[in-house]
């Protein structure tokens, strides 16, 4: 089986980028949290797939900024709480509905 290189997003995901230039492993964090801020369920379900749980919860976590959205996805999805994430650590934290 060959590894996939390119994950199969929808493509106005990235509609702000060169997605030929874009590199999927290297700015996985940047990848992640778009596909959870602005991505269907089946652009969540590839990434799981692509990039798997663990990098996954440590890209979202990690992030600076996030939307509410985002957060409470990945939040239900990987059994995480709200403090878990950094981004609802900042002073002062929006929450963008």
């Amino acid at each position: 089986m060959v590894e996939q290189t390119i994950p199969a997003f929808s493509d106005y995901l990235f509609w702000d980028v060169d997605r030929s230039k874009l590199d999927f492993r290297i700015n996985y964090k940047y990848v992640i949290c778009r596909v959870f801020e602005l991505g269907k369920l089946a652009d969540i379900t590839e990434a799981i797939h692509f990039y798997g749980r663990a990098s996954i919860v440590e890209a979202l976590t990690s992030a600076s900024s996030l939307k509410f959205n985002a957060v409470a996805l990945s939040s239900a999805i990987f059994d995480l709480k709200i403090e878990d994430f950094k981004c609802s650590n900042s002073k002062p934290y929006q929450a963008n509905y």
